[in-house]
């Protein structure tokens, strides 16, 4: 009898928290990735290194409120860079995502750090995201995330709009974006406003238009940054062959009293599952004679 009690009382305990918790969900995500490579270093010597870009940790979930609506978050970081440079790996840290929010009919809005409303736009535009030839100016400008509250409209036929405001510490002034995004059949269109706090001149804006079907995969973006100081012209291409991605990417930019430069780069992935690849590119920056390459492996999970 007592035994049948303690067993009793153990199953109780142990079940509390699932009855407690039935509601929400939390799922953990992240990749690990390695990439060797020769780029130039401070000096502006060619040199072999390592890189950690894109190796990251992180967990999300939900919380279902009724009426339709869901309490959400993410927590999510990555390797931080050490004191040798951006591909000395140190150490870990929540430093990408960080936010609370809740999603409803209304759209999503959510509380810290986030995606801002032009990284949102720009999203198919970075063919190369977390290689070195990415690192190395093959991604969209003002690619990141921001602190602040951000908000995102649901699907309406087609459009999704997206915004956000944060504080810049300069009394009551902020920063502030807005992009919209509407995709019909294959193609997709964007455009984007970014503002700098009351500093006009360091405002940004987007726009793009990709196209994607079947196999292919490219687009043509253009950004205004700095108030127009900068302009930047993306071209990335993607091909995909059974269980290889091919890709290239096209970058322009022109320097307000600087001659423009043009940067190029093409590589590829092995696909051996969904999750798991290896890859190799090979670009070159600012109109240099000089070839950088780069390989390595990702496994996500």
């Amino acid at each position: 009898m007592k035994k049948t009690l303690i067993a009793m009382a153990v199953a109780s305990l142990a079940a509390t928290p699932v009855m407690a918790d039935k509601k929400s969900d939390h799922n953990f995500f992240g990749q690990a990735k390695y990439e060797m490579g020769m780029v130039k270093n401070a000096n502006g010597d060619n040199q072999l290194q390592n890189s950690w870009y894109g190796t990251r940790f992180g967990v999300h979930g939900s919380e279902d409120l009724g009426n339709g609506m869901k309490g959400i978050y993410r927590v999510m970081g990555n390797v931080t860079s050490g004191a040798n440079g951006p591909t000395q790996a140190n150490n870990f840290a929540f430093n990408e995502e960080l936010w609370a929010g809740v999603a409803g009919d209304f759209g999503t809005i959510r509380f810290g750090r986030s995606d801002h409303a032009h990284k949102l736009a720009v999203l198919p535009f970075r063919a190369f995201t977390d290689t070195l030839a990415d690192a190395q100016a093959f991604n969209a400008a003002r690619w990141g995330r921001e602190m602040g509250v951000h908000y995102r409209t649901k699907n309406m036929n087609g459009l999704t709009i997206n915004a956000n405001v944060a504080a810049t510490g300069n009394e009551t002034d902020v920063n502030a974006g807005i992009s919209a995004v509407y995709s019909t059949g294959d193609l997709r269109f964007s455009v984007s406003y970014d503002s700098r706090g009351s500093d006009t001149e360091d405002d940004n804006y987007s726009a793009g238009i990709y196209y994607k079907a079947g196999a292919l995969g490219t687009g043509l973006l253009y950004e205004s940054l700095d108030g127009g100081d900068e302009v930047q012209i993306t071209l990335p291409v993607t091909y995909r062959i059974d269980n290889t991605t091919l890709r290239a990417a096209v970058v322009r930019l022109d320097e307000d009293g600087s001659d423009a430069t043009t940067n190029v780069a093409v590589g590829g992935i092995y696909h051996f599952s969904r999750k798991t690849n290896i890859f190799a590119n090979v670009w070159t920056v600012g109109d240099n004679d000089d070839t950088h390459f780069g390989f390595g492996m990702q496994r996500s999970f």
